[in-house]
Parts: C-alpha cells; structure tokens; sequence
C-alpha cells in the first residue's frame, strides 16, 4: 500500500528529472522559481489545513502524521510539483517559441 509521500516524491523526482535532463529548462536552478515556491509554500500552510479538514479528508494511515502548520507534510509536495511542474511546461513552451526565458 503506497502512502501518500511516496506517491509524492515519486511524482517531485520525475518533474526534476523532466525538467533537467529531458528538456533541459533547468527550472528548478532559477531563483525565480524558489521565489514562487516559497509564496505558495506559505498559500499553502495557510489555507491547507481548513482545506484538509472540510472539502478533503485523508485516510490517516496513509499520512505520515506529521503536519506542519496543521497541513500534511505531503501537501506541501503537492504545491512542489505544481510549481516546477507549471514552471516547466511555461518554459519550455518559451523555448520552442525562441523567446527568452528569463524574460517570460
């Protein structure tokens, strides 16, 4: 039975991998991108935990147990793989383009 942080790192090591050795954006290398990360990291700790305990409920022997902020550790590599993930597809969409990505 996988837990949700397996499922978890599984799917944040595949966005890296994507995004440094098969196209090559290096997202995950750009301060901007840990700017990002770190608003909707802190978007995160502040609504998740109302979200998790109305609209969405766990299977708690799936959790690790350990909240942070009252908010499940795995959510927070949710919010991980939506900010690489989106940061990607955007930039290497500005690749193909032949714009600049630093500029986008």
């Amino acid at each position: 039975m996988a837990t949700y942080l397996i499922i978890n790192l599984v799917v944040v090591l595949g966005v890296i991998g994507l995004d440094l050795w098969v196209l090559r954006t290096r997202v995950v290398l750009k301060k901007t991108t840990w700017v990002v990360m770190g608003i909707m990291l802190a978007l995160t700790a502040l609504f998740d935990p109302w979200i998790a305990t109305h609209p969405v409920q766990y299977d708690e022997a799936r959790i690790l147990g350990f909240k942070w902020f009252g908010a499940p550790l795995e959510d927070f590599l949710y919010t991980a793989a939506a900010v690489l993930g989106l940061g990607i597809l955007l930039a290497h969409d500005h690749k193909k383009q032949g714009k600049d990505v630093e500029e986008a």
